[in-house]
């Protein structure tokens, strides 16, 4: 009961105040002595670390260094030099080898005009060749001029100089040196229709070879040949204002047709 009441009391109370405690003399030195104890100096090797770093801050006067400048970045900048050294050195070479090949090249070029110029000669037809053909007798007559292989060949190198860009090109212009339209409309490659036949007349081995010599034409085979001769052949109707022609018959006969319609009740 009694420590109940005390209990009670002292929470009424509230809580007590702790004395102070006196210290005496000797007391109040040691604490003070260990407070104000000095800290431990640190090691020689830390010592020496930091009075170097010290001594490498620049001072007030002294610009400060780029990063270019810096040890650290010098090894790199000196490998990206060594690298654009080396490149433009590489570029270099390959530009002095590209002119010592065009120099060849030149030279080349100016021999091979200096030959032709010695050796070439514009072809012309031989002697009893007449072209175009218009007739059917002119086709047999050259027929047999060409059993001469001499004779087949002037032929050959004339009509390869007229040339032409695309076979097709080649082909109108070639045939139509070869033939005239009027002659062309009464055959075709193969003789079908009741038209003569060209594919075995000495003049399509003429045509051909002079496709072969064609510098724009040299890669044709034979069967693009026989498929380009005979288009030719089966436009010779629409050439020379044929067609034309034929239209205003076509014209002429639908209109007729439907007037005799119209006529008729």
């Amino acid at each position: 009961m009694t420590s109940d009441l005390q209990t009670d009391s002292e929470a009424e109370r509230g809580p007590r105040r702790r004395r102070k405690r006196k210290l005496s003399s000797s007391e109040s030195e040691e604490d003070t002595s260990e407070v104000f104890k000095p800290p431990p100096q640190p090691p020689r090797k830390l010592l020496s670390a930091l009075t170097q770093r010290d001594d490498t801050r620049p001072s007030p006067m002294t610009p400060l260094r780029t990063p270019l400048q810096t040890s650290r970045d010098t090894p790199l900048v000196e490998t990206s030099h060594m690298r654009h050294d080396g490149l433009i050195v590489r570029v270099l070479t390959i530009l002095e080898d590209i002119k010592e090949t065009l120099n060849v090249h030149g030279r080349m070029l100016q021999t091979l005009l200096r030959q032709q110029d010695k050796t070439y000669s514009t072809p012309t037809l031989p002697e009893g060749a007449a072209f175009p053909l218009k007739t059917v007798d002119d086709v047999l007559a050259v027929e047999q001029e060409l059993e001469d292989q001499e004779f087949l060949k002037n032929v050959v190198c004339v009509l390869s100089e007229i040339g032409g860009r695309t076979v097709d090109e080649a082909t109108r212009r070639m045939m139509a040196f070869l033939m005239a339209n009027e002659l062309a409309c009464q055959y075709n490659f193969v003789g079908r229709h009741g038209k003569r036949q060209f594919q075995g007349l000495r003049l399509f081995e003429v045509f051909y070879g002079a496709l072969k010599r064609n510098a724009l034409t040299h890669n044709i085979n034979r069967k693009d040949a026989e498929r380009a001769v005979s288009k030719w052949f089966s436009g010779a109707r629409d050439r020379g204002g044929n067609r034309a022609i034929r239209a205003q018959r076509r014209n002429f006969v639908e209109h007729r047709n439907s007037e005799n319609g119209n006529d008729n009740p």
